[in-house]
C-alpha cells in the first residue's frame, strides 16, 4: 500500500495498514540544524505518505539560508496590499499595514488573479507546480490549497476593527467575506485542475481557551462561506482539510455537517479526551500534536509518551486518524529524531 492509498484510506475510514505520520520543520529550523536535520528526514524517508510539502521535505543544501517571501525578514506588500513586518528569518511576520483601515478602501480592492499571482509574494506559476506535484510520482498524497477567509480579513481590516465590525454586523462585513470567497473559489478551481487528492484550508480560529469569535456570529458569516468552497471540491471527488489552531471544538460538528473530511485541531488547545468525543468515528483527524509543550520543551522520552497516548487513544482498525508533529524554535534537533522514532514505532513499517 503507497502513500496516497494508506492517507485515502484513514481519511474515508477504509482500514489502511498503518496511521499515516509526518513531521515538519519550520524554516528557522532547517537554517539551525541543516545537514543534521536532513540526515534525520533522510533516515526516515520511508514514512513520506504525503507529496509536495516543501516545509517538510529534504532540502538542498543551497537552500538552508532560502526563505519563501513570506518568511524573510524586513517588510513587503503581499498580492491583496498587506503590508507585513518580520523580525525572524525562517517564520512568518506579522501585517501592521491594512488596506481595509477605512471600509471606504472596499469598492476599489482588487483581489490577485488567481490565473497569475500567489497570494503573497510574486507571481504564481502553474506550470512550475504541475511539474513540482509530478515529481513525486503517483504514490504519494497530495495537497492543495483552498486559501483562507479569517485570515486575510483581519489582515485586509485589522483584527480589533474587524472583531468590532462583526459585533456591530456591518454590512460590509459580508461584502468581504463573499468577495474572499469568490477568489478563493477561482484559485480552488485551477487546483482542481492538478492531480491532486485535496484541498487543504487554514484558518486558526481559536484562542486557547474559546473560538475568536462568539460561535453564533461564525454560523452566521462563516459556515456558509466554507460550505460554498466545500462544495466545489466535494463536487469534484476530492477531500476537504481544515488547519485551525486553538480551540475550535464548538465548531467541528459544524464542519462536519457542511461536508469536511479532515479536521487538523491542536491537542494541547482542545484537549485529547474532548477531540475522541467529539471527532472519534465521525471524522478523520488529523492530530496536531502539543507544539506548545513537548514538542518544543519535553524532553525525548517525554514527546514518546506523547505520541504513543494520543496515537493509542484516537486510533480504530477503520482508519480516522493521521498524525503530525510540526516544529518550530526552539525544539531540539533530539526531539525531532524522537518523534520520527515514535511514529516509527507506534505507527509501523509499511509491508510494501
Amino acid at each position: 500500500m503507497n502513500g496516497k492509498e494508506r492517507v485515502k484510506r484513514a481519511v474515508e475510514f477504509r482500514r489502511p495498514d498503518r496511521v499515516p505520520a509526518r513531521v515538519s520543520a519550520s524554516s528557522a529550523l532547517w537554517k539551525v540544524y541543516r545537514d543534521d536535520l536532513r540526515r534525520v528526514v533522510e533516515q526516515y524517508s520511508w514514512m513520506q505518505d504525503f507529496g509536495w510539502a516543501p516545509r517538510g521535505q529534504v532540502r538542498a543544501v543551497d537552500s538552508y539560508d532560502d526563505f519563501r517571501t513570506i518568511e524573510q525578514e524586513g517588510t513587503y506588500v503581499d498580492n491583496w496590499g498587506c503590508v507585513w513586518h518580520n523580525i525572524h528569518g525562517g517564520l512568518a511576520g506579522q501585517v501592521f499595514g491594512h488596506p481595509l483601515a477605512d471600509w471606504r478602501g472596499l469598492q476599489s480592492l482588487r483581489p490577485p488573479d488567481p490565473e497569475v499571482q500567489g497570494e503573497f509574494g510574486g507571481p504564481i506559476d502553474w506550470q512550475d507546480i504541475s511539474a513540482s506535484i509530478a515529481a513525486n510520482g503517483q504514490d504519494r498524497y497530495l495537497m492543495g490549497s483552498g486559501g483562507r477567509i479569517w485570515e486575510r480579513m483581519y489582515w485586509l481590516r485589522g483584527m480589533e476593527a474587524l472583531m468590532m465590525d462583526i459585533a456591530e454586523g456591518r454590512p460590509e462585513v459580508q461584502e468581504l467575506i463573499d468577495l474572499i470567497v469568490d477568489h478563493n473559489i477561482r484559485h480552488i478551481k485551477k487546483w482542481l485542475e492538478l492531480d491532486i487528492d485535496c484541498i487543504v484550508f487554514s484558518d486558526d480560529w481559536g484562542a486557547q481557551t474559546q473560538l475568536l469569535i462568539n460561535p453564533r456570529d461564525w454560523r452566521k458569516y462563516f459556515k456558509p462561506a466554507y460550505a460554498r468552497e466545500f462544495a466545489v471540491i466535494k463536487a469534484a471527488g476530492k477531500h476537504t482539510w481544515f488547519h485551525s489552531d486553538g480551540y475550535i471544538l464548538n465548531i467541528i460538528p459544524d464542519l462536519i455537517e457542511i461536508g469536511l473530511d479532515v479536521v487538523n485541531p491542536q491537542i494541547g488547545a482542545n484537549g485529547l479526551e474532548n477531540l475522541i468525543a467529539v471527532c472519534k468515528g465521525r471524522i478523520c483527524v488529523d492530530l496536531d500534536l502539543d507544539r506548545q509543550k513537548e514538542l518544543a520543551f519535553g524532553t525525548p522520552a517525554e514527546l514518546k509518551a506523547h505520541v504513543r497516548g494520543a496515537i493509542e487513544a484516537l486510533r480504530a482498525d477503520a482508519g480516522g486518524l493521521v498524525v503530525k508533529a510540526e516544529f518550530n524554535p526552539p525544539a531540539p534537533l533530539a526531539n525531532i529524531e524522537a518523534a520520527y522514532e515514535a511514529f516509527a514505532e507506534c505507527c509501523g513499517r509499511p509491508e510494501s
